[in-house]
């Protein structure tokens, strides 16, 4: 087990169709073999729903919650290093 990393997150909406998510993270553990870890952003939707036309599923209607829209990477952070991480991604929103 590791301890939680410090990660603080703030967003802004430059436009309607933009969403802005700046990370400052620090690591507070050490792991053998590892000296970084790559900090994601990922933005999901809920509540989809599938009408299936052919197929094993045709005539059913799926429902499919937590599905990733978008991932991009923010940063690298170092592991053990008192030095946080600072990274930005700027998401799409359709």
């Amino acid at each position: 087990r590791f301890p939680a990393p410090e990660i603080h997150a703030s967003f802004s909406r430059p436009s309607a169709s933009t969403l802005e998510v700046t990370l400052n993270a620090t690591l507070n553990f050490n792991t053998t073999g590892c000296k970084k870890v790559a900090m994601l952003v990922a933005m999901y939707e809920s509540g989809l729903v599938t009408r299936c036309n052919a197929g094993e599923n045709k005539g059913k209607v799926l429902t499919n919650d937590f599905v990733v829209k978008c991932l991009q990477k923010a940063c690298t952070a170092l592991v053990d290093q008192p030095k946080p991480a600072n990274g930005q991604v700027s998401l799409k929103l359709w």
